[in-house]
Formats: structure tokens, sequence, C-alpha cells
């Protein structure tokens, strides 16, 4: 349920830019994935929370085809309905159109305006936030039956695919439609099934940005999809979810069969992370985020200088564990740190890192 202090909030700043009244207002958080990177379009195990930063959108509806869009993160711009697709922003809102098309919506002319203080090019969800929001204030705005949690993120996976052309997993968008906050989300991103997992006592898990945006493309993002697809097919199994370490025993060690190890081994970690959580071991849950972390540097390949050099500084500080959190090659880690130390654990790693800050913490 969107604040009703957002929504006077945005709906004054609509009235500003737009002078008239939005039909609809929505919201969606970010995500921040304690563990389990690179699994989730392999069918696997994923185990992330909401962060507080926040997407805002609100809308009203045209007579006609044109869509108009305002955002304090990316360039404002209009196109109509029938425009090619051209990377703007705004492809975004095309493609939520076409997806409630099934459930009754209406392919109309638009109003966007939106505002955010996610950083884009974090690993922190910025897109999956944005997707989410436009389609909650395209349902109230055009009065349709709410979608359930896993049909809005079906629709924004499908939006990423089909209007943006990043072959993102299904983990971003189902985790902002449906995480509760202050704790953890093991999903399972066959199923669909998850569970909320409580954060471990007296610690908190700190989001920090590395100063370094992704440089990940789309095109070397979809390589690795395309690497574990390859891994699968070599390994005799549909996903990598099927297959265990035993079977790389078999094969020599190139790309393929170093990124079927990484995700292997990392449904293995998230496993055993939401065993830690349930018994509430912060210092085994630490280890296991080090080893993943080791494992897409070497394994997955998608660190970076600026982000190993923060996990270095965090963990020398006394972080209990430190991890790239997202697609990788910048953005942002997240550390585990004790409640009582964590203070000095960032202040040092901040100091060491100038261009790095903190985005977020999260507790219970």
């Amino acid at each position: 349920m969107t604040d009703p202090l957002l929504s006077d909030h945005m709906a004054m700043s609509f009235k500003h830019y737009f002078g008239k009244e939005p039909m609809a207002v929505a919201n969606a958080h970010g995500r921040a994935n304690l563990i389990g990177e690179h699994t989730d379009y392999n069918d696997g195990l994923v185990l992330p929370c909401l962060i507080s930063n926040q997407t805002e959108i609100a809308i009203a509806i045209r007579n006609d085809e044109q869509v108009y869009g305002i955002s304090n993160q990316f360039a404002s711009g209009q196109k109509t309905l029938r425009d090619a697709l051209n990377r703007h922003w705004l492809d975004f809102v095309i493609g939520a159109l076409h997806q409630l098309l099934p459930h009754g919506g209406r392919f109309q002319g638009l109003e966007v305006l939106v505002k955010s203080n996610i950083p884009s090019g974090a690993g922190v969800s910025s897109s999956a936030a944005l997707v989410i929001a436009l389609l909650r204030a395209l349902v109230a705005a055009q009065k349709l039956t709410c979608p359930t949690d896993e049909q809005l993120a079906g629709m924004a996976q499908r939006i990423e695919h089909e209007f943006i052309g990043t072959q993102c997993g299904i983990m971003d968008p189902m985790v902002v439609a449906a995480a509760s906050f202050g704790c953890c989300m093991m999903l399972d991103c066959r199923s669909l099934e998850y569970e909320f997992l409580p954060l471990p006592v007296d610690h908190v898990v700190a989001i920090i940005h590395s100063g370094s945006v992704r440089k990940l493309s789309n095109s070397v993002y979809n390589q690795r999809r395309a690497e574990c697809a390859s891994a699968a097919k070599i390994l005799g199994v549909d996903t990598l979810r099927n297959a265990t370490e035993d079977m790389l025993l078999e094969f020599a060690s190139n790309n393929e069969m170093r990124r079927a190890k990484h995700v292997i081994s990392e449904n293995a970690r998230v496993k055993r992370a939401a065993e830690c959580l349930v018994r509430n071991d912060p210092a085994s849950l630490g280890n296991l985020m080090d080893e993943s972390h080791n494992s897409l540097l070497n394994d997955y390949e998608v660190s970076s200088q600026e982000l190993d050099q923060l996990v270095g500084s965090l963990r020398s500080a006394g972080a209990l564990g430190a991890r790239l959190t997202g697609a990788g090659f910048g953005g942002c880690v997240v550390a585990l740190c004790e409640k009582a130390s964590f203070d000095a654990v960032i202040s040092h790693a901040l100091l060491r890192n100038p261009d790095s800050y903190l985005i977020d913490l999260i507790h219970n």
C-alpha cells in the first residue's frame, strides 16, 4: 500500500509539472541480494532483502496516443504509442501498457512522473522497482483487478526481455513485488516458492556503493546466460539447477564449466546461508558471503578492481563477510557487520575507498 504522505507529495509534484492531479500514485523498493548471484536465470536459489530506497510514480491517462515522461534520474521525453523502441526509459512504459492488455488494460497515452533515489546501474534493482511501481500505478489508474505478485513479476520480466533487451531472471521483479522489510526472502526461482527468514540478531547488512557504475553491458550479461545454457546442455540437464559438482569432473575446466561451477556451488551456499539465518549463526553466514564473492571473481568473472578493493577493505576492518551484489563489474557490495562495530567498519572502508558511499542499512 502506498504511504498517504508519499501520495500527497507525488500529487503535488505531478500537478506542478503537468497542471493536473494524477489518477494514480504507486511506489516500489529496490533490493540487495545477500547471497545467490547469477543463479536466478538458472532456476536457482536466492536470498535477497528489500532496501529503503524506492521509486515513486504518478500517472494520468490521456485521450490520445502521446506518452510524456519526467524523471529525476533520466532525460525527460515523449513518444507516441506507435514509435519504435529506442532504449529510452519510456520503453518501460510502453511495455507495461502491452503487458496489462490481457488483464483488461487499455493501450492509451499517459503522463508519467518518476522520482527515485535508487542508484541506477548499482545492482540494487532500480529497473525492477521502476517497472513494478509503473504496473501498480497503471492497475490503479485503469481500475483493473490487481494481479498477483507472481503475475506482476512475470510481466516485469517480459518487459525487460521484449522491450529493453535484457534477458534478466525472475529474482528482481519477484522480490520487489513480494518481499517484506526487515528480513530475507528465500526464493526458489524455479517454483517461485518463498519464505521469509530473520536477519541475524544484533547485526546489520550494509549496502555500499563502490563508486563505480556497473559496466556490465547487456551483451556481456547475455553472454553469461548463454554460457550457462551451453554448460547445461553439455552436462545433459535442462538447467544448471539440476547439475551437480560431480558432473563437472568429466570435463575440462573451460569457461562453460567454470560458470557452471559457480552456479552449482552458489545454490549450495544459499541453502547453507538460509540454515545460518534459522539458527542465528552470523559468523558462518559471513564466511559463505566471502566464498560467494571469491566464486564470482574467479569462476564467474564478474567482479572488478573497485569491488574487490571495497570487499577487501570491509573484511580487513572487521566485517563478518562481504561480497558484490547484483550483476557485477561495478555497483554495490553487501557486508554483514556486528551492530556494535559497524560504524568503525564502514568508516574504515569509506576512508580506504573515497569514491564509495553507504546506501542503506538493513536490520531486524
